[in-house]
């Protein structure tokens, strides 16, 4: 399909690489306008904002600091101490809780910067590949001229040269029609990171209504852990895992990340080193939680880290298609988490050091590549979504800016990619949860987890990519 002139400024926009920074910028700038948009005339949907701030009021007005006495309208505080502290400065900052509409405004904020940091890794990742094929291309020319110039020596095979002269102008003719006619397919394909993957991670029904208008605090979890990510990338990685740790206080979902963040720690870091980082992450969770531990140690470990606990079957978006009774079963419970963990040691053993070959040989070699460090992060989460007990609404915001980048890495047509993902937003957006949108959700769960198995995993190091630990 050929694109039309007036159209084709746009189709180089996005997808030309050297346009990621003002693809961002443009995409920071509609969010902005359409956040406001929302906030003015979609009305606010009261779920868990007030049971929040019961549940912060306590130790912030009735000097309540036992963990297991603090309850909001939804049930106990189940959240880790980063929380309380979190959402114990909104209730400042908002009157009590009682000034909804200024909440909203401060989760503008919150969405901005987190969408400028996940569109700023996505960035780095476009642009990283973007430089890796011009490194491949470039060589490519320069072997091309050598072997031009060692053929030009040999005077004996004038003849053949001139012969593969002419092949070689016929196809370069036909290579440039090609490029005339700019088909679009082409242009979506030429890279596999390209700016308009940046259009994907923005203007979610769901996502912005996470944010703005229900004020969960799971996108606050994910902006700290996208921020530790950043500065992991950066090569900081004692601020990383500090900021990682304050995500983990905030929401317990981060931990899906731990296990190929461990790798990573193994993979850049010595043995030691990785123990010390460890340690920063432990060693924030135990300061934010003081109060309370020294009130009630093994309440505040119950209630806050109370991996037991049962959700509601009702609000289950991932699994509507089975009996309650057998939801809430042990053995179900059970069953989900051996599968959870033997995806880990496969995707473990036979992809995230697939290049390496060996353990041995994948621990402590230095800074990886920043699409490595991502590919195995996202991916650890996505296993455990996949296997996840329940899934709520306000869960969406654990991976869906991961989506865009798995996909990719499924290596399908770009046109199934954007269905896949198109899909999974719609079935999220289903009210109430079904049956049927489960077993949707779970198919294209599946379809993603076993393509990314099968397709190759991104090289943890360049040519130029230094030992640094």
């Amino acid at each position: 399909m050929k694109i039309p002139s007036f159209l084709q400024p746009i189709f180089n926009l996005l997808t030309n690489p050297k346009n990621t920074r003002v693809v961002l910028i443009l995409v920071l700038c509609c969010e902005l306008i359409l956040n406001f948009f929302i906030v003015q005339k979609v009305p606010y949907t009261e779920i868990d904002w007030e049971a929040y701030m019961d549940e912060v009021a306590g130790p912030l007005v009735h000097d309540e600091w036992d963990y297991t006495k603090l309850r909001g309208g939804t049930g106990p505080l189940v959240y880790p101490a980063g929380f309380v502290w979190l959402y114990g400065l909104l209730y400042k900052l908002t009157d009590s809780g009682l000034n909804i509409k200024r909440a909203q405004y401060i989760f503008i904020g919150f969405y901005m910067v987190f969408i400028f940091i996940v569109l700023n890794l996505y960035a780095i990742v476009i642009e990283q590949n973007s430089n890796n094929k011009d490194k491949v291309k470039g060589e490519k020319e320069q072997n091309n001229q050598n072997k031009s110039k060692n053929k030009s020596k040999n005077k004996n095979k004038n003849k053949n040269k001139n012969n593969k002269k002419q092949q070689n102008g016929k196809k370069q003719e036909k290579e440039q029609v090609k490029e005339k006619r700019s088909n679009v397919s082409s242009l979506l394909t030429k890279f596999e990171f390209q700016p308009w993957i940046l259009l994907c991670l923005a203007f979610s029904r769901r996502i912005h209504s996470i944010f703005v208008l229900r004020l969960f605090n799971d996108p606050l979890a994910m902006l700290l852990f996208y921020f530790s990510v950043y500065l992991m990338i950066k090569n900081r990685w004692w601020v990383g895992c500090f900021v990682y740790s304050l995500a983990v206080s905030i929401k317990m979902n981060i931990f899906l990340f731990a296990p190929g963040l461990l790798l990573l720690m193994l993979k850049t870091h010595s043995f030691i080193k990785t123990i010390f980082l460890l340690a920063v992450c432990a060693i924030t969770q135990v300061v934010l939680a003081i109060p309370f531990l020294l009130v009630n140690p093994l309440g505040y470990l119950n209630k806050s880290f109370e991996l037991s606990r049962k959700f509601f079957y009702i609000w289950s978006v991932n699994w509507q298609f089975l009996p309650e009774d057998f939801f809430l079963s042990n053995a179900w419970s059970y069953g989900l988490l051996a599968l959870q963990l033997g995806c880990y040691i496969l995707f473990a053993t036979k992809k995230w050091i697939s290049h390496e070959k060996s353990y041995k040989n994948a621990l402590n070699k230095g800074k990886v590549t920043a699409e490595h460090f991502i590919y195995i992060l996202f991916t650890s989460n996505f296993i455990g979504i996949v296997f996840s007990r329940s899934l709520h609404y306000q869960f969406f915001v654990w991976y869906y800016h991961t989506i865009p980048y798995l996909l990719i890495k499924t290596k399908i047509h770009w046109v199934f990619q954007i269905l896949i993902l198109l899909a999974i937003e719609v079935v999220w957006n289903v009210y109430p949860p079904n049956a049927y949108a489960s077993l949707a959700l779970n198919l294209l769960h599946l379809i993603v987890l076993i393509l990314l198995f099968l397709k190759p995993v991104p090289k943890p190091r360049s040519e130029n990519t230094k030992k640094t630990n």
